[in-house]
C-alpha cells in the first residue's frame, strides 16, 4: 500500500502510537510527527495548534503530508487522535485553503490495527482543551476536568470513539482471510479466545486433549527474563562452537531541521544505539548448530524463510549478496524488507 501510493506521488508518513510499533514499520511515533514532547499533552489543544501553525519543521512537515497511515490505531487514545487532527488543521490552513473544514486539514488518513489486541495505555490523562490533570474515579471508571467540567467513561478511550474518527467518516476494510493457520476448527477456536468468548467443555477437551507431538516445541513465556533464562540453560547444553554477531547501528539526521533528536544518536559502549534498546532483536546474539530458532525479519520470502518462520540451525555459509536494490515505489514491501535484512 505504501509503495503504491508514493508510485502516485503521494508524500506518505507512517506513524504509531508507540517506539517499538514504529520500529517494526520503518516509520515514527505519533508523537515525533507532530513534534510532542512527553510533556505536550499538558498543553492545551489552543497552545498545541498555535505551534502547529507556527513556522518550523513541523509545520513543513505536516503541510507536506499527502497521506497519514496509523499502525496499531487501537493503543491511539481517544484525545490523542483528536489532538493530531487539530494540529494537521491548524499548519495546514493557509490562505484559499480552509483545511479546518476538513479532517486532518485535508490529508488522506488511513489507520490499521485491530481494536481486540492492545488497549490505549493510561487514557485521558490530560483535559484535551486545558491541558489540566483529570482526575480519575476508580469506582465510577470516569475521569473529571474540575478546570473545564470535561467528563469522560473509561470505555470512551478508544480512538473510534473521538470527534477525529466521526470526521474522518472511514470506509472500512475488514480482513478476514487466515494465513498462518488452516485448520478451520482451530481458527474458530482462536477467534473466540480474541472476543473473549467463553469456551464450550468440547472446546476445552479439544485443546486440553488431542494428539500431537511436542517435542523440541518453542516455548512461550510472558517476560523477557524468563525467556532470558531458559534461552540460556538450553544454549549451555548445546555441544557446539559458538558463534557471536554484533549488530552495526547507524543514525542519521538533519541536525538544522530536527535538533531534538540529537539525543536519538547516544550509543553504548559496543557501538549500539541507545534508542533502539527496545528493538525487538537484540544487540548482540551467540548462535550454536542445533539451536531452534525463530525469524523476527523476512529472510528469504520465496524460499519461506519469512518473519515468524520456526527452524533449527545446521551449519554456517556466507551470505548471498544480491546486486540490485530495490525501490520502494515499484517493488513489494515484503522484497524491499528482505534486500535490506540482507545488505
Amino acid at each position: 500500500m505504501v509503495q503504491r501510493l508514493v508510485h502516485m506521488g503521494k508524500r506518505v508518513r507512517v506513524i504509531a502510537p508507540t517506539g517499538r510499533a514504529a520500529l517494526a514499520i520503518n516509520g515514527t511515533t505519533t508523537w515525533t510527527f507532530a513534534g510532542w514532547s512527553p510533556n505536550s499533552h499538558k498543553l492545551s489543544i489552543g497552545q498545541l495548534r498555535a505551534a502547529a501553525a507556527g513556522k518550523g519543521a513541523v509545520r513543513r512537515r505536516l503541510r507536506r503530508t499527502d497521506v497519514v497511515i496509523i499502525d496499531e490505531v487501537s493503543m491511539v487514545e481517544n484525545l490523542h487522535l483528536e489532538r493530531l487532527n487539530q494540529v494537521m488543521k491548524a499548519a495546514r490552513c493557509k490562505p484559499g485553503y480552509p483545511a479546518e473544514q476538513y479532517p486532518f486539514g485535508g490529508a488522506q488518513v488511513i489507520v490499521t490495527g485491530d481494536f481486540s489486541q492492545l488497549p490505549p495505555v493510561k487514557p485521558f490523562r490530560h483535559c484535551l482543551e486545558c491541558g489540566s490533570e483529570m482526575q480519575v474515579d476508580e469506582e465510577e471508571e470516569t475521569y473529571h476536568c474540575h478546570r473545564c467540567s470535561a467528563t469522560y467513561r473509561e470505555s470512551e478511550k478508544w480512538a473510534f470513539q473521538s470527534r477525529a474518527w466521526e470526521e474522518c467518516d472511514f470506509a472500512y476494510v475488514y480482513l478476514d482471510k487466515v494465513h498462518r493457520q488452516s485448520d478451520a476448527n482451530f481458527i474458530s477456536l482462536l477467534n473466540e479466545c480474541r472476543l473473549g468468548e467463553v469456551f464450550t467443555p468440547e472446546e476445552v477437551n479439544l485443546l486440553m486433549n488431542h494428539e500431537t507431538n511436542i517435542a523440541g516445541a518453542v516455548e512461550l513465556y510472558s517476560t523477557r527474563d524468563e525467556v532470558r533464562l531458559v534461552n540460556e540453560r538450553g544454549f549451555q547444553r548445546l555441544d557446539a562452537q559458538p558463534y557471536s554477531f554484533q549488530c552495526r547501528d547507524t543514525f542519521v539526521w538533519n541536525r538544522k531541521e530536527h535538533p531534538h533528536l540529537e539525543r536519538r544518536g547516544e550509543r553504548h559502549g559496543d557501538g549500539s544505539l541507545k534508542s533502539l534498546d527496545e528493538h525487538s532483536m537484540d544487540r548482540r546474539v551467540e548462535l550454536k548448530c542445533g539451536m531452534p530458532v525463530v525469524l523476527l525479519v523476512n529472510l528469504d520470502v520465496e524460499r519461506g524463510l519469512c518473519n515468524g518462520s520456526q527452524g533449527i540451525i545446521v551449519g554456517w555459509t556466507s551470505p548471498c549478496r544480491s546486486g540490485t536494490r530495490q525501490s520502494p515505489s515499484s517493488d513489494d514491501h515484503a522484497g524491499l524488507k528482505e534486500v535490506e535484512i540482507r545488505a
